[in-house]
């Protein structure tokens, strides 16, 4: 069973790594996730493509972890179809994108794959599709988000697979500290940043150090600039790097103030998904 993973970069409460477990289980396969990033998306930079690399050794821990394989390439060995001709997998899961280019990506991976893929709305709450239509408004959205939120908002199972993937002789995998940016023609007129680390261990720490000092009062401090009031788990929900689900679930179990809960899941889920619906639809 193969793993396609480009928008969820994490081995954890990640619902299409789950799914992709689910299905090896049931067929006493192994799974092995494939990530191969390429240097060439739209208007990344090298600042963006530091916090991306900065995950992988935190992507391979996380699998080891629940038996999962991990197969590191990228740009110009980066082809799905490539790898799956190597390992000849029974079927492919990826996680959805709704942006136009890496939707199309998949588009032509499931035409040229030998075997089905799925794909699995990894990054929100509630899955985009069940919302059936374009929203154009959080007053529109809003209650048909909450309407569903206490279906989905539920822990993650996070699996382990129960066969262990051996990886053959003749399939290449980079080591996890690799310098995968070695060599590309990136932007390099924004630089890294040490602010800000890329990583699901850091977003983790960060995650619980909003939990623990910067919650209560949130509806408040979130818009005041001069003070370090708002999550900074922005970045980490874009790569990937942390699921809204972690962060929504760890929020309400904080036992904060009604009103500092309802603004994080207005900013995180409503606003949030109601600009990835206009992706979608």
């Amino acid at each position: 069973m193969v793993y396609w993973m480009q928008r969820s970069q994490r081995g954890f409460d990640n619902p299409a790594l789950d799914s992709a477990v689910a299905a090896a289980n049931l067929l006493k396969l192994p799974v092995v996730t494939f990530f191969a990033p390429v240097p060439f998306y739209p208007h990344a930079n090298l600042r963006a493509y530091t916090f991306l690399a900065e995950g992988i050794p935190d992507i391979a821990e996380d699998l080891t972890r629940r038996n999962i394989g991990f197969v590191l390439r990228r740009y110009p060995e980066h082809s799905l179809i490539r790898f799956c001709d190597e390992v000849k997998p029974a079927l492919v899961v990826g996680d959805e994108n709704p942006l136009r280019e890496p939707n199309h990506w998949r588009e032509i991976a499931a035409k040229k794959l030998k075997v089905p893929l799925w794909t699995v709305d990894s990054d929100v709450i509630v899955p985009s599709k069940l919302l059936e239509k374009a929203q154009y408004a959080a007053r529109t959205i809003r209650p048909r988000l909450y309407s569903r939120l206490e279906e989905f908002l539920v822990p993650c199972a996070n699996p382990k697979a129960h066969v262990s993937w051996k990886a053959p002789r003749e399939v290449k995998s980079l080591a996890t500290d690799f310098d995968i940016l070695k060599g590309w023609r990136l932007d390099r007129s924004v630089g890294a940043v040490s602010a800000f680390k890329g990583g699901s261990r850091e977003a983790r720490r960060l995650l619980k150090q909003f939990i623990a000092k910067k919650l209560n009062g949130y509806v408040d401090k979130r818009n005041k600039p001069e003070i370090d009031g708002s999550s900074r788990l922005s970045p980490y929900l874009h790569f990937g790097h942390i699921s809204p689900l972690t962060i929504a679930l760890a929020a309400k179990e904080a036992n904060s103030p009604k009103e500092d809960l309802e603004s994080l899941f207005n900013e995180m889920i409503v606003w949030r998904e109601l600009a990835i619906n206009m992706c979608w639809f």
